[in-house]
């Protein structure tokens, strides 16, 4: 199974491929697209550009899922509106879309060996990667 997570900041959805073997053991896919950008949000072309580049780029990688770490949509320290349009497009995208919230990704990252990101994924990847492996890890 190939799952890639997802960690949305501002415009960018910073991205990380995690597959699994049959007998369950977790690997990081170094792919050349690490992050998908959301360019005028405003505008239906660039949004549908990258509506377009998510379709594309599960396709390429053979996505199975996507795991989107989820984030705060009231209150203090909530999520800007443009990360809720580039979530929709992860779900409007035809491959399946599970969430996981920070809290419970703190806790796998203290509980499970395969939380922490091995080199090859950059330091801005980190949470993209954590929300696959959590995903494959519950699977």
């Amino acid at each position: 199974m190939i799952i890639c997570g997802v960690d949305i900041k501002g415009k960018e959805a910073n991205l990380a491929i995690v597959s699994s073997d049959s007998e369950g053991n977790i690997e990081h896919i170094n792919c050349a697209t690490k992050k998908l950008s959301l360019h005028d949000h405003e505008d239906a072309a660039s949004l549908d550009a990258l509506m377009k580049a998510i379709k594309a780029f599960a396709n390429e990688n053979k996505i199975d899922g996507f795991a989107i770490k989820s984030r705060k949509a009231t209150g203090q320290l909530a999520a800007g509106g443009i990360t809720f349009k580039i979530e929709a497009l992860f779900q409007l995208s035809g491959t399946e879309v599970t969430f996981v919230s920070p809290p419970t990704l703190a806790a796998f990252t203290k509980k499970s060996n395969v939380a922490t990101p091995p080199q090859s994924v950059k330091q801005y990847q980190a949470d993209a990667y954590r929300a696959a492996a959590w995903k494959l890890a519950k699977v």
